[in-house]
């Protein structure tokens, strides 16, 4: 049972996260190709590299935030050990 619900709590905590990583990764892969393209061509790219910046911080949130679930995640998992001991 516990097995069950440290599967589930990862699936939905670790999926969502590695999903929304691989995103922002994608995104901020096209935001480089785009500034290093308009960049090559001497054209104004300050609005890319706003976008490229928020989604660069966008990123760092996410990786933190997975991070702080991950590790309630072991908190969660040790107080579900708890309660099963008794049982």
């Amino acid at each position: 049972m516990i097995k069950t619900l440290e599967e589930n709590i990862h699936a939905v905590i670790g999926d969502t996260t590695e999903y929304q990583i691989s995103e922002l990764n994608s995104l901020l892969e096209e935001n480089q190709k785009e500034l290093i393209s308009l960049a090559n061509k001497e054209k104004d790219y300050e609005s890319l590299a706003d976008e490229y910046n928020t989604n660069h911080y966008n990123l760092q949130m996410v990786i933190a935030v997975g991070f702080k679930l991950n590790s309630e995640n072991g908190q969660v998992r040790c107080f579900f050990l708890n309660i099963f001991e008794d049982v």
